[in-house]
């Protein structure tokens, strides 16, 4: 083995600088999609109505089956992993022995759930048409995507529907009983239920003589885990974007009656064999051409779970390949930054060729387990594996093991990492992190510190597209990456200064804060006029993010002590998850009284929409008295 020393290195960084691969790897992600161009990747409205294009496509070639029938490949595949009597047996037998015709396809979004309530529903009985006339009268829930078509079975003529809903980046909606008026009986019928369950109520049929309906929902869930569908734990089912899953996404549908698939599916299934079509418009290829990228094109400036949608065969055989010429070097440039002046990395354990960014006491006793080396039973005191709880572990972390019966009681870790040695179990720094062979200070620690300062963005796209089994062993480095802070604010206002190293939103907070504070005078009157006068100070046109979407019409909310807040622009009801106000009972606060009036802001703030507040405050008085350092 070639010792890992400053040449070494310097050698390797050398390679990786001039490997071509690379370099055309680095190209591809370094150019933007056509969807990046306009302000619109990761957007699920576009990408709901360039599905309605995709699946509205004609046949392009009579070696090329329709879009509409690949989706049908697609999703007879997912059900039988999911449960087979998702898809009606009939239209199953005939999607596999191609003994189906599709045509007359009209696709739509945004479809309105209570124009399909009257057929599906009908006034079969009381509760029924009382739940109909509740749709009719207070629903406004829409399918994102909604495709209906006719179809011939083995010579039998059916209408065939698919309802599809479609996440990006949001969960699946809640009840949907904000609105005022609506009676008990109808909230437990029907706007009470998650959304999926909504949708099904009101859109199905009964009547499957001359009708087949499949449902379906679209998710980024990546293919392995929705392959092992049923087997999930509740945290896999979350799309953590944060660390300590302070924002968590729920990508399992609520429903049972929908059909899961991912994008990866649509990647796989439609989008790469229409492109291998030969009699494929220039247009149309073209169109595809750009969906493929925007699928496959790293986030690099949010980083998450999952920076790629999906990924073509050719592109993950590529990062395989080069994975394994340049793991050493990139795992040990993301540890050489978190180097301590004693040498050693603070947040990395490593035991079996697997990291983590904690000390591993339950890995370790799972492994000896596994091993057959213990198994705890008795609550002898005199037992070494049976004394007091691990000080910081309680019993609900613990019970993670509960089904291998390792142990009731907490077990001293300094025993479990001597059993672990004695018996031939590989650990490195499970006691105070790795030690690298370097010092922060030495010349190998600063190269790799400037290797990885200039090529974390890609690192970290390039990482998120290595297979699966690899991955979970590198999991930690994730979650290392998503909580390094890029950018810090100092600011002073009439040379005074009111904040240092501030993160994207406490920043924009600060200065509002402080705006409001200074012209208190001007901030008079009940709560609506203040709130109507720091919105007029603070348009919501500052902040892109909240620009561009459909949820808030302003930046700038009455403080509510419960959380509980509500849409106010195209959507409507109560706000779901966490992400635009900060709980009540945050540590951070971000929210302050004027004369008498506690307000909040919104909370998602990055760097352009930070850059674009400075700009708008420049020109005024205030503008000219504070001075904003970018650290």
């Amino acid at each position: 083995m070639e010792t890992k020393d400053y040449q070494y290195y310097l050698n390797k960084i050398v390679e990786f600088n001039s490997d071509k691969e690379l370099i055309a790897l680095q190209e591809q992600y370094d150019e933007p999609s056509f969807f990046e161009i306009i302000s619109k990747t990761r957007s699920e409205t576009i990408y709901s109505s360039f599905l309605k294009w995709l699946f509205e496509i004609k046949k392009p070639h009579k070696e090329i089956v329709s879009p509409v029938m690949m989706l049908l490949d697609i999703l007879v595949k997912r059900s039988f992993q999911q449960d087979p009597k998702l898809i009606d047996s009939d239209m199953r037998r005939a999607v596999l022995s191609r003994k189906i015709k599709i045509s007359n396809v009209h696709v739509e979004t945004e479809k309105q759930v209570s124009l399909l309530a009257e057929e599906a529903i009908g006034y079969r009985n009381d509760t029924d048409k009382e739940i109909l006339e509740g749709i009719k009268t207070y629903c406004q829930d829409r399918i994102d995507i909604f495709i209906e078509c006719n179809v011939e079975l083995d010579g039998v003529s059916k209408k065939l529907q698919i309802i599809i809903e479609n996440k990006i980046d949001s969960t699946e909606g809640g009840a949907n009983a904000a609105k005022k008026n609506i009676p008990n009986n109808l909230k437990t019928a029907y706007f009470d239920k998650p959304q999926t369950t909504r949708y099904y109520i009101g859109t199905h049929r009964t009547d499957t003589k001359d009708i087949c309906q499949i449902y379906t929902y679209l998710t980024p869930l990546v293919s392995h885990r929705l392959s092992n569908f049923e087997k999930l734990k509740e945290e896999q089912c979350q799309y953590n974007k944060e660390k300590k899953r302070k924002n968590k996404i729920r990508i399992l549908r609520e429903d049972d009656h929908f059909v899961q698939i991912n994008y990866q599916d649509i990647l796989d299934g439609i989008v790469i064999p229409l492109l291998s079509s030969p009699s494929l418009t220039t247009r149309n290829r073209f169109f595809l051409e750009e969906f493929k990228n925007e699928l496959m094109f790293p986030n690099i400036e949010d980083f998450n779970e999952q920076s790629c949608i999906a990924i073509s065969q050719e592109t993950s055989d590529t990062i395989t390949k080069l994975w394994g010429k340049y793991r050493d070097l990139i795992l040990d440039s993301i540890m050489a930054s978190t180097l301590t002046d004693n040498n050693t990395t603070t947040n990395f354990w490593i035991i079996d060729g697997t990291y983590y960014d904690h000390q591993p006491r339950l890995e370790l006793l799972k492994m000896l387990y596994v091993k057959g080396l213990f198994s705890i039973m008795s609550d002898d005191k005199s037992d070494p594996w049976s004394v007091d709880k691990y000080a910081g572990y309680d019993e609900k972390v613990y019970s993670e093991l509960d089904d291998i019966l390792l142990f009731r009681k907490g077990i001293r870790y300094s025993s479990i990492t001597s059993l672990a040695r004695e018996n031939g179990i590989v650990t490195k720094g499970e006691e105070k992190g790795l030690e690298l062979g370097f010092s922060s200070t030495s010349e190998e620690g600063n190269l790799l510190r400037s290797f990885y300062e200039e090529n974390g963005n890609f690192i970290f796209a390039f990482m998120n597209a290595i297979k699966e089994e690899e991955r979970k062993k590198i999991e930690c480095f994730f979650n290392y990456l998503d909580k390094k802070d890029r950018t810090k604010y100092t600011i002073f206002y009439d040379n005074k200064c009111i904040g240092a190293n501030m993160g994207y939103t406490a920043t924009a907070f600060a200065i509002v804060k402080l705006w409001a504070t200074e012209n208190r005078s001007e901030l008079t009157g009940d709560s609506e006029q203040v709130l109507k006068k720091l919105n007029e100070a603070f348009p919501r046109e500052i902040n892109s993010y909240y620009e561009r979407g459909k949820w808030f019409k302003q930046l700038i909310y009455k403080y509510r002590s419960d959380g509980k807040y509500e849409y106010d622009d195209k959507l409507e009801g109560e706000v779901q998850a966490n992400w635009d106000f900060y709980k009540p009972d945050s540590r951070i606060g971000h929210h302050f009284n004027v004369n008498g009036t506690e307000v909040t802001m919104l909370k998602m703030w990055h760097e352009v929409e930070v850059e674009s507040l400075i700009k708008h405050i420049n020109e005024s008085e205030f503008g000219k008295k504070l001075q904003i350092i970018r650290s």
